[in-house]
């Protein structure tokens, strides 16, 4: 482990490794972390923590790498990328970094699972849930977004209550009459119109 100086005059320790000043992989068995540049768990790390708070610039998660814990997740970031990884917990909050401007949170071919709350957040930007994603929740899911797109493949949601609120909102066309989003809500599912357009594919 080592501690590096960014770029951005900030610091950080628990890098494995910090590429361009600017660029931290993230240590393993690092839970708690606040980077001011990108921040990445790299392939096929496993996390076990007693709970985990990351706050970054960007934030990526690479394939095959997981993050477990009973208590909760928080991630703050501008952008987030999680790409074919499996994240479970007691409850997830993905939104913003310091209640700045969120361009984007990309789920891709991965599972979040959690027993409580999943909030994704991402007030100015697009949350963009595509491949064989699954999103679980056992109580409360609510995705937050500026645009929210579920652009092709299948993708699963389930909660006790499922909450969407978007400007504008993308289902994209469905491939030999699979649908492309199943949501299943045990008590309620909402969908909330912010004032922009929908768009339903074939």
């Amino acid at each position: 482990l080592i501690w590096a100086t960014t770029s951005r005059g900030g610091f950080a320790e628990n890098c494995e490794k910090v590429v361009d000043n600017e660029t931290c992989i993230l240590g393993e068995g690092t839970c708690h972390l606040d980077w001011p540049g990108e921040l990445v768990i790299p392939e096929k790390r496993q996390m076990m923590c007693p709970s985990v708070a990351l706050t970054a610039d960007r934030f990526v998660m690479k394939s095959d790498s997981t993050i477990s814990t009973k208590s909760t997740i928080k991630i703050h970031a501008r952008t987030m990328t999680f790409n074919k990884c499996v994240l479970t917990s007691g409850s997830t909050f993905l939104r913003e970094k310091d209640h700045s401007a969120c361009e984007g949170i990309q789920v891709m071919n991965t599972e979040l699972i959690v027993q409580h709350k999943l909030v994704m957040k991402c007030q100015d930007g697009t949350v963009n849930v595509t491949g064989k994603s699954a999103l679980q929740a056992g109580s409360n899911m609510s995705l937050r977004a500026k645009f929210v797109s579920f652009p092709d493949f299948y993708v699963k949601l389930f909660g006790g209550r499922i909450n969407i609120s978007a400007e504008q909102l993308h289902l994209g066309a469905s491939m030999g009459g699979t649908p492309d989003l199943v949501a299943m809500a045990q008590y309620e599912a909402t969908l909330g119109w912010l004032g922009g357009t929908w768009t339903l594919g074939s």
